[in-house]
């Protein structure tokens, strides 16, 4: 009984430090400087968004500014992925922490992600531009950190477009497997993998126009889908099998002993999935109409979303599970590409909410494909930023903007290209395990792009803040920048600052060291890639 009510104290804690930092950004939204001109019609606002653009970055307004706040909650949440994430990563992640993993584990996450949005928030706030991890990172601490905070950024959103891609083409080949009687075919996985990506750069290079309605429409698909299963499993299943007492007993899945210490952070580790890609909608601030105010609400509550969502979704698939039978109800079989045990639980789970019907699985697939569109839009994006200010090979090539679509299309057809090579070098690297890899290599990489600025800003301004000694003006006109957005925490900053970069350095370990080696080995490559960019920018060609 003390572990059920520690759990819930812990799950009630992160609900109340939502409505806090909720709080604290109402607060400083109301006294701040900041004058919003949306109240006198949506082409004021635009033409003050394109005057922000010029006079505080010298930039030019190249891309569409076409969305509002629901395609900026779309495109960070849609990119996140509550849907696609669990239906790859909540059996493998009972496998590995038992239920537990959800007790406890997805409280932890929520609590610390909601710090690291909440940072991020305040940066896409006083940054408002694609490719903003860039600029932050530059003005804090030069052009090398931008660099670094760029490329990581990039490469690790393409990572997680990988895992989107891969996924999407085990479950269609699992599906199809299933309809024809016949076993899963490498041939048609890769086949499956490289139309997926296809389809995507076509939806992105000639329906550019109506991204923003995408992005929109798979926020409420995702919605829709939780409320369903949700409905679904009550029906049929409640109460289940197993008691509430078993999510806070640390048991593994089939209740025969204690999860050991590692194998509960392979468990935590897979289920960070759900929240890579938070920072998705500052990569659409050129695209968003007030984005200094939208973007940091829609990057914040996203964060918010999935952990409430996600919370009740996979606490009470949790809870009927054992209804699905088997050990746990959770599958044998070897999972993606032969990597992890586990994967079709959750499309099991969902199917059982409606007798077996294929719909539901439909309708997961549709919201995996999508999520797959917001990845795209969220790497080409990043590329944008980075070919714009000269920090990639070919900038003037993957910078380009359609005149019509008024967007970086080039980027696409690029992102799914190395997203496929991604997915070949991970069956190459881990022929058995090709998920582990993606999914390392991306939380290795995010981590690190969202350490980068969120370090440097801590360990720059924190004296600042204190009033403890005095800044050059620089330091000081660079400090203004983030004070004066209109999207700020106040005194939270600093500890919330403190907080995100520690639990992102020691899980970006983590994950190099329990979930994949080649993480660590790919990050080292890149931050050689990064540093001969460096020296060539330096030196010249």
């Amino acid at each position: 009984m003390l572990a059920v009510c520690i759990g819930f104290l812990l799950c009630g804690v992160v609900c109340a430090f939502i409505v806090a930092l909720a709080a604290n950004a109402q607060k400083g939204l109301r006294a701040a400087s900041y004058q919003s001109m949306i109240r006198y019609g949506k082409d004021i606002q635009e033409w003050q968004d394109k005057r922000d653009l010029q006079q505080r970055f010298g930039l030019s307004q190249l891309l569409g500014r076409r969305g509002g706040g629901l395609s900026a909650l779309g495109l960070s949440s849609g990119t996140m992925a509550l849907i696609g994430g669990s239906a790859l990563l909540f059996g493998p992640a009972l496998h590995y922490g038992g239920l537990s993993i959800i007790g406890y584990g997805l409280p932890i996450l929520g609590l610390f992600y909601l710090c690291v949005s909440a940072c991020l928030a305040e940066m896409s706030s006083a940054y408002p531009v694609a490719g903003s991890f860039y600029y932050a990172s530059f003005e804090l601490g030069g052009r090398r950190w931008g660099l670094r905070a760029g490329w990581f950024h990039a490469a690790g959103h393409l990572a997680v477009y990988a895992v989107m891609l891969g996924g999407f083409a085990y479950i269609v080949d699992s599906a199809a497997a299933s309809v024809w009687g016949d076993d899963i075919s490498g041939m048609r996985f890769w086949g499956i993998a490289a139309a997926t990506a296809l389809s995507h750069t076509v939806v992105h290079h000639w329906g550019a126009v109506w991204l923003k309605w995408v992005h929109a429409a798979g926020f409420w698909l995702q919605l829709s889908i939780i409320l369903a299963v949700l409905t679904g499993l009550v029906l049929l299943f409640w109460p289940g099998q197993y008691s509430p007492a078993l999510l806070y007993e640390l048991q593994t899945l089939d209740l025969t002993g204690e999860v050991s210490g590692g194998s509960f952070w392979i468990g935590l580790l897979l289920l960070m999935k759900l929240f890579l890609g938070m920072d998705g909608a500052s990569q659409g601030a050129e695209e968003t109409i007030e984005p200094r105010i939208r973007v940091p609400w829609g990057i914040f509550l996203s964060t918010a979303y999935t952990f409430l969502a996600g919370i009740m979704l996979l606490t009470f698939m949790s809870l009927t599970i054992s209804s699905l039978g088997g050990t746990g109800g959770i599958s044998e079989s070897a999972g993606w590409r032969a990597g992890l045990a586990g994967v079709e639980t959750f499309m099991q789970s969902a199917r059982s909410a409606f007798g077996g019907s294929p719909i539901i699985v439909l309708l997961i697939l549709v919201s995996l494909w999508g999520s797959g569109l917001h990845s795209m839009s969220v790497c080409s994006r990043a590329l944008f930023g980075l070919a714009r200010e000269g920090a990639l090979p070919l900038a003037g090539r993957i910078g380009k903007v359609s005149a019509k679509a008024k967007a970086p299309l080039v980027g696409g057809w690029l992102c799914a290209a190395i997203a496929v090579l991604l997915l070949i070098l991970a069956q190459f690297i881990r022929p058995n395990e090709s998920m582990l890899p993606l999914l390392a290599f991306a939380v290795v990489a995010l981590h690190a792009a969202y350490a980068i600025p969120i370090g440097l800003r801590f360990v720059r301004f924190a004296p600042l803040m204190k009033k403890s000694r005095a800044y050059n003006r620089l330091d000081y006109s660079v400090e203004q920048r983030w004070s004066s957005a209109p999207w700020q925490l106040g005194k939270w900053s600093l500890p919330a600052h403190g907080a995100a970069f520690l639990w992102l350095v020691a899980t970006a370990v983590l994950a190099a060291l329990l979930l994949d080696p080649s993480a660590a080995i790919g990050a080292a490559v890149l931050l050689l890639a990064v540093t001969a960019l460096e020296i060539r920018s330096i030196y010249g060609k």
